[in-house]
């Protein structure tokens, strides 16, 4: 596994991402455990929160655990594409090639019989090899299946489109997230990032922290508003283009204690 430092973190990053998506470090200084993350589609919230599981996983060394709700969702093609995205991949390869001179080319793979996601790379010669574990998929539908397994340092939990669209939550889908949680989680040192888009704002998990959804929202250009709910739990609503006159500034944050 790769170490690096904050700063070395930082400098890679200055050359992958840039202030037109969402970036995570306005969420992690609020420091909760569990965080929501909803905007519009295609906005870029999945590649800024990428960046903090990288981060996570590189700086602190703690692997991740990306979870979706329907066993469809999460086919092993459909978590490698995930995890493909470019900004994803150029961050991925500044680290590594760093480490691993003697290969050209790295990306995430996965293994559909462990669940495992890990980095693998391509030599000169084109011959692909696992250099480490990374972290693990799984879904709500049939979490049971991994329940004996070892999960080590898993840390990050990253619950993408938690808020559902199409279909509806699980029965006791809540219940069932938290025992996802446990089965991977073997510390109490860990955050859970939930992504959605605002489709609906209807969840289980605003349900348990009892987040009332009649909240007015100040929404302002390019930014993320912070909502505090309880002491462990921050909800974030982020737009990208919205309309100014609707209040604030480009770089205005919003937040209520």
């Amino acid at each position: 596994m790769i170490r690096i430092t904050n700063e070395e973190f930082d400098k890679y990053a200055k050359q992958v991402y840039d202030n037109d998506h969402f970036r995570y470090n306005i969420v992690k200084e609020q420091n909760c455990k569990w965080n929501t993350i909803y905007s519009s589609r295609n906005d870029g919230k999945s590649t800024g929160v990428m960046e903090e599981v990288l981060r996570r996983l590189f700086v602190d060394n703690s692997l991740f655990c990306y979870i979706r709700r329907f066993e469809k969702e999460r086919s092993y093609r459909k978590v490698a594409r995930y995890f493909s995205e470019k900004c994803t991949t150029k961050m991925l390869n500044l680290i590594c090639q760093r480490h691993y001179p003697q290969f050209d080319t790295f990306f995430f793979e996965t293994d559909k019989l462990s669940n495992e996601i890990y980095v693998a790379a391509v030599d000169e010669n084109g011959n692909i090899k696992k250099l480490f574990t990374a972290g693990y998929f799984t879904s709500l539908e049939r979490y049971s299946e991994n329940k004996s397994g070892q999960y080590p340092n898993v840390r990050t939990f990253l619950y993408e489109e938690f808020l559902a669209t199409d279909r509806p939550e699980l029965d006791d889908e809540f219940e069932i997230l938290m025992n996802v949680i446990s089965t991977y989680a073997r510390e109490e040192d860990f955050i859970v990032i939930c992504v959605g888009n605002s489709l609906n704002r209807r969840s289980s998990i605003f349900d348990f922290f009892d987040v009332t959804l009649d909240i007015t929202i100040i929404v302002c250009y390019n930014v993320v508003v912070i909502k505090k709910i309880t002491t462990n739990f921050r909800r974030f609503y982020y737009e990208k283009n919205c309309d100014r006159r609707r209040g604030g500034q480009t770089g205005d944050v919003s937040c209520e204690r």
